[in-house]
């Protein structure tokens, strides 16, 4: 009789978020418990879930997490780029398990859509010592390392020359000094 009603197809019960969650973590926890994940991987999980996840998307049904309410979401999150791909990476294998697990209808995954902007660039510049920062210019600086190394080198040629014919040194032309 349902079946007719809602034109033959069987209507699945709203599904909260924060239930799809708790079941991920307790999957996670399985996985981790049988060396097929890490401790730190299921520590990662546990805090993007706790941190950013379950207070914005706890409260919601599964079906009311739209892509583009995501992609807001993410582009409004005061953290690193690379930490919203990371975050985006996770909401992914949420919607990807709940398809497994038969909360959603086996479909494209809506996490597809949504885009990060600028996961692999630098939010800073790496500090390293500039031309001009300690009073130096960089070809007095080059120099001395050069010098460091042709050294280092050199006496390494030394140590391996000298074992090679028993402590004597000898030069180009076999003159031994």
């Amino acid at each position: 009789m349902r079946l007719i009603i809602n034109d033959g197809v069987a209507q699945r019960p709203p599904v909260p978020f924060s239930g799809l969650l708790d079941r991920f973590l307790l999957d996670q926890k399985q996985e981790q418990e049988s060396e097929q994940i890490t401790y730190n991987t299921l520590a990662s999980y546990r805090s993007m879930i706790s941190q950013h996840i379950r207070p914005m998307w706890g409260d919601c049904k599964l079906g009311e997490v739209r892509p583009t309410l995501v992609q807001d979401w993410l582009r409004k999150l005061d953290v690193s780029p690379k930490y919203k791909g990371h975050i985006r990476s996770l909401m992914y294998r949420l919607f990807d398990k709940a398809m497994l697990w038969e909360l959603l209808d086996v479909q494209r995954n809506p996490m597809e859509l949504v885009e990060v902007k600028g996961i692999s660039k630098r939010r800073r510049r790496p500090a390293f010592c500039r031309y001009g920062t300690h009073g130096e210019s960089s070809t007095s600086l080059f120099s001395r390392t050069e010098q460091w190394f042709l050294s280092l080198f050199a006496s390494d040629c030394e140590s391996a020359r000298s074992s090679v014919s028993g402590g004597q040194t000898s030069t180009s032309n076999g003159r031994s000094f």
